[in-house]
């Protein structure tokens, strides 16, 4: 793959030739076209393939949250949801090919030095709605009661995800929802982490646990 440093023309996006033109973050590329092979997958291909496939279908929907929780963690020009895509392949997704699936209490959707949200608990106390609880230690050196929380249901049966959308702060100790009547009786699982009011320091994710909706 070759960069192209942008003269006159500037790049170009498309097929040349025997030349491809693309740009990926503001940086324009050219490569070459690929090679077709006509030999069959290996066996470890085929299981790199079908992690990745069930890896990319769970999170696809939720790159604001990853760019958001690995803002810090960054690598080059690895984004957030690139950097939460590598981990979760490594860490959360667990099975035999052609059965994988997700463990999701090892599921990590932040990383950052900020205090992680304590002993967080999912519950579902009335019909329709989700109560997600944790407790707020007094630590100014890595958590302030001021720290915005980000927290994230999901329900596999839908494959669906409901992401918090107000100020809720550490010192509040709880948040809930109602959730949408389509997600009745299904099992939601659920995560928090916290962003410092300056959006520049993050914490750990910490998972809640799971609850079937009333």
């Amino acid at each position: 793959m070759g960069r192209i440093r942008k003269g006159a023309n500037g790049g170009f996006s498309g097929k040349a030739g025997s030349v491809i033109g693309s740009n990926w973050r503001d940086i324009d590329y050219i490569r070459g076209l690929p090679k077709l092979s006509g030999k069959p997958a290996s066996q470890r291909q085929l299981e790199q393939r079908e992690k990745f496939k069930v890896a990319v279908n769970f999170l696809q929907q939720i790159k604001p949250v990853l760019n958001s929780g690995f803002r810090t963690q960054k690598v080059g020009r690895a984004t957030g949801y690139n950097l939460g895509l590598q981990i979760l392949l490594q860490e959360a997704v667990i099975g035999t090919y052609p059965t994988f699936e997700i463990d999701y209490s090892k599921v990590t959707l932040s990383k950052g030095g900020r205090g992680p949200a304590l002993g967080p608990t999912i519950s579902s106390p009335e019909p329709a709605t989700i109560e997600l609880t944790w407790a707020s230690v007094p630590n100014k050196a890595i958590a302030q009661p001021d720290d915005v929380a980000t927290i994230v249901l999901y329900s596999k049966e839908m494959n669906q995800f409901v992401i918090s959308d107000t100020d809720v702060t550490r010192a509040e100790e709880s948040w809930s929802v109602v959730m949408p009547g389509l997600f009745s009786a299904t099992e939601i699982y659920g995560w928090i982490f916290f962003e410092d009011r300056d959006h520049k320091l993050v914490s750990n994710s910490a998972y809640a646990g799971s609850v079937v909706l009333l």
